[in-house]
């Protein structure tokens, strides 16, 4: 039985030679096209929907022979198939015994089934299976195994919302990274992606530089799927952090190309859905709810979990991302009841991220204090970050007048004393579109009235 090498399931694991139709491999003996499983995973990885029609993992017993079974079941979870039942229950076998002389199986097993779990939103039971998973990779001397493991690990804490914890995790993947294998640019450019994404998610503007140089990798080749996701709505996001909404336009725009040449169907309309986000911020919000409609994100009989290809967690942030286009339109109504959603399924499976973001929600329907765009679900008065963390529209410049362009010529037609109506017309636009500038306006001013926010647009210029 051959080896694996380092591939991405443990150098540990044994290994049979997987068919692919398309290799340039060929057997000497029958001359038929193989691949090796390292390469296999490689492609799982980076063209996820296309991989399960090409490769063809030799036919076993299951339980006859559970390791080729494992290999199936990581080639499942890479090509992003959903957890097939037989393959859960001979890798929960495989996790919780005790008879083995090689831990690197029993603790890819484990790796599995936290994958599993993650996946039908049992966090705290996802977590439970990540550090057993941990404890046996790290016996094993499976570094390259072990890496994913805190990076899954990382991705649950998120969203149990333990920020420390989750550093911490990405920090000790970034240390076996650099000591086992600092000449793989794919993996050092995940281990960045990840620490990127936590500083950003608590409120840190990145070098424009690094957050460039790891998206053009990552579409480059080095990265795989949910890297390419991740990296997508990091570069945006960042941009409008900056006031470069080109920028963040940009970004999204070469995801969604990677991602259709990828043939991932989940990743495309998870960047859809941030490009709602992204209209919505920039007050396109025709524009944004034309994508919302065609992609059904206000949808509540849509059920997080079975709603194939998505998983929850592209459902619950299409939720997200409808909630603050609703507000931004003034729909309180709707907003509301996809906020209800969004509480009672984050309550039902003890997501306190998604529950602190809804319970946000709610509180500015009932008191009226509305901000479509909020950076992340903490109170702006109590959060430690709020000196760093730009809050509301998210995309003011820095400079000597806090409004974006668009802002500063609507407040020049407010000085001429046109009202919303007039506005609209003038700038081709709708009135709501024109409310939902007004109140980033007033925010990014402190002002309570358009003759407030005048006097205090004139005294900053």
């Amino acid at each position: 039985m051959a080896k694996a090498g380092s591939a991405a399931f443990s150098a540990r694991v044994g290994v049979r030679e997987l068919r692919l139709s398309l290799s340039s491999l060929s057997d000497v003996d029958t001359h038929e096209p193989i691949i090796t499983q390292a390469r296999a995973l490689t492609l799982a990885q980076e063209t996820p929907s296309r991989y399960s029609d090409l490769v063809k993992a030799e036919m076993v017993d299951p339980r006859a022979d559970p390791e080729m079974t494992l290999i199936n079941a990581f080639i499942d979870a890479y090509a992003d198939i959903a957890p097939l039942p037989e393959l859960v229950e001979v890798c929960r076998d495989l996790a919780m015994t005790d008879n083995v002389s090689d831990l690197a199986p029993r603790g890819l097993a484990r790796c599995y089934l936290c994958w599993e779990a993650l996946r039908g939103a049992r966090l705290h039971e996802a977590l439970q299976w990540a550090m057993l998973s941990r404890d046996d990779l790290d016996f094993a001397d499976a570094a390259y195994a072990g890496v994913f493991t805190h990076l899954h690990a990382a991705n649950i804490l998120i969203h149990l919302d333990d920020i420390d914890s989750a550093r911490q995790h990405v920090n000790e993947a970034e240390q076996a990274t650099k000591l086992f294998f600092p000449d793989d640019p794919r993996l050092m450019n995940l281990v960045w992606i990840w620490a990127a994404w936590i500083e950003s998610e608590q409120g840190a503007e990145l070098r424009a530089e690094d957050v460039a140089a790891s998206f053009e990798a990552t579409c480059s080749g080095e990265g795989w799927a949910d890297a390419l996701w991740m990296c997508t709505v990091l570069a945006s996001r960042q941009a409008m952090r900056r006031g470069d909404t080109i920028g963040a336009a940009r970004a999204l725009d070469r995801g969604l190309g990677e991602a259709s040449a990828r043939g991932a169907t989940r990743l495309l309309w998870a960047l859809r859905s941030e490009r709602v986000l992204l209209l919505t911020a920039m007050g396109d919000l025709d524009a944004a709810m034309s994508d919302a409609r065609r992609l059904d994100i206000f949808d509540l009989e849509r059920v997080p979990l079975g709603a194939e290809p998505l998983t929850w967690r592209e459902v619950t942030d299409g939720w997200v991302n409808g909630i603050r286009l609703a507000l931004a339109q003034g729909d309180l109504a709707r907003a509301g009841s996809v906020a209800e959603h969004l509480k009672t399924f984050a309550t039902e499976h003890d997501v306190p991220r998604l529950a602190k973001l809804a319970a946000r929600f709610l509180d500015m329907i009932a008191t009226g204090d509305i901000d479509p765009m909020p950076d992340c679900a903490e109170d702006c008065d109590t959060c430690e970050q709020q000196q760093k963390c730009e809050t509301g529209a998210v995309a003011a410049l820095r400079q000597a007048s806090p409004l974006t362009p668009r802002e500063q010529e609507l407040m020049n037609l407010v000085a001429k004393g046109l009202v919303n109506k007039q506005i609209a017309y003038e700038l081709g636009v709708t009135e709501t579109t024109i409310k939902f500038h007004m109140r980033n306006i007033y925010k990014k001013l402190r002002a309570r009235n358009r003759v407030q926010a005048l006097m205090r647009l004139s005294g900053s210029n």
